[in-house]
């Protein structure tokens, strides 16, 4: 939904219509916007495999594929959908693949779909930036906002950036903060 959104504003005065596909929406309100057509379709790959199922998407002029957050994709377990979705595709197509990270996995599907590959590398992999402490605590699932509550306010920090892998992950330590 956030891709999309963003997608939204940077093409809000262009010709060009998008929408977004994932589980727990409406299929037929999906459908329907689908069948008015659109440019570009952000979605997850369970629903877009549930729309090319129900023939309610065709994606046979797809021009580019862009795998967002590819490492998370594939270690979720999703490479089965992932597989499937390329076999509908034309082979002749722009790809990309986003990751933070290049996991033996990923390089796999990279190696299956990308010609003449340039990766682009922000610092060596595995490696922290030069000027942030990194520090471990270990601590139970259920006590982290308890611990980042106590880290911030024991030491008067101003300003926190903090990395969840969900927004509502990210509402409730907001909420609880």
């Amino acid at each position: 939904k956030q891709v999309h959104e963003q997608i939204a504003a940077y093409a809000k005065y262009l010709p060009l219509k998008s929408t977004v596909l994932y589980g727990g929406a409406n299929l037929q309100a999906q459908a329907n916007r689908l069948k008015a057509g659109c440019d570009i379709v952000v979605s997850t790959s369970g629903r877009l495999l549930e729309h090319l199922g129900q023939k309610n998407i065709s994606l046979e002029a797809v021009e580019y594929l862009v795998l967002d957050e590819a490492d998370t994709i594939l270690d979720m377990g999703f490479s089965k959908e992932v597989t499937q979705i390329l076999s509908v595709l034309p082979g002749k197509r722009q790809n990309i693949l986003i990751s933070a990270t290049l996991s033996g996995a990923l390089k796999r599907l990279s190696d299956q779909i990308l010609h003449r590959p340039k990766l682009l590398e922000i610092d060596k992999m595995g490696t922290g930036a030069a000027k942030v402490k990194q520090i471990v605590y270990p601590v139970e699932s259920e006590k982290k906002p308890e611990l980042l509550s106590y880290l911030i306010g024991s030491r008067n920090y101003k300003q926190v950036l903090v990395f969840v892998r969900k927004k509502e992950e990210a509402d409730k330590i907001e909420k609880e903060l």
